[in-house]
């Protein structure tokens, strides 16, 4: 079996790009992360897998490859409240079915994988900021789908993602 991110590297390295990038928000012009980490563009991966035609798809995919996790990243430069729960139900769908794609046609074994779902959003300053007893509540209608599709899903707010980021891989702030 191939490793998912030989896969990436070798045949869709076009597909690679920064954290920074995949992060960008083209309608209001803005990135919601600074780092230089390479990713996947899984938006790019998808335009590769289907020229014709893109499935809906997730910003992001970085890819641990030593401990076998998988973590897709998508960002929403929004408010939960203004974030369309139905858009992210047919983002996981969609991306699921690419995912299977991409491993059958790469004999890749997808269950050697732990995927992990973090929806990425933006702090709403209207309200005011309380500390959450439990870290991980997840919104969106989300939760059917861990234990199914993904092994953890977290959404929070772009802080907690930075704050959570910085201390897993010791790099610069990512702003």
């Amino acid at each position: 079996m191939a490793e998912f991110s030989y896969i990436i590297k070798s045949k869709y390295k076009d597909s690679l790009d920064t954290l920074k990038n995949t992060s960008y928000d083209k309608e209001n012009k803005i990135y919601m992360c600074q780092s230089d980490m390479e990713v996947v563009d899984f938006d790019k991966l998808t335009f590769i897998l289907y020229p014709e035609k893109q499935p809906a798809s997730y910003d992001t995919l970085l890819i641990e490859e030593d401990i076998k996790d998988i973590f897709c990243i998508e960002f929403k430069n929004q408010k939960t409240s203004d974030i369309d729960n139905s858009q992210l139900h047919k983002k996981v769908t969609d991306s699921e079915a690419t995912l299977k794609k991409l491993c059958k046609e790469n004999n890749i074994s997808k269950d050697s994988y732990k995927y992990k779902l973090c929806i990425v959003y933006k702090q709403d300053t209207t309200k005011p900021k309380y500390r959450r007893f439990k870290e991980n509540i997840i919104h969106f209608g989300l939760d059917k789908y861990e234990g199914i599709y993904f092994a953890k899903i977290i959404t929070n707010e772009i802080s907690f993602f930075k704050k959570e980021f910085n201390k897993k891989y010791i790099c610069k702030e990512i702003k």
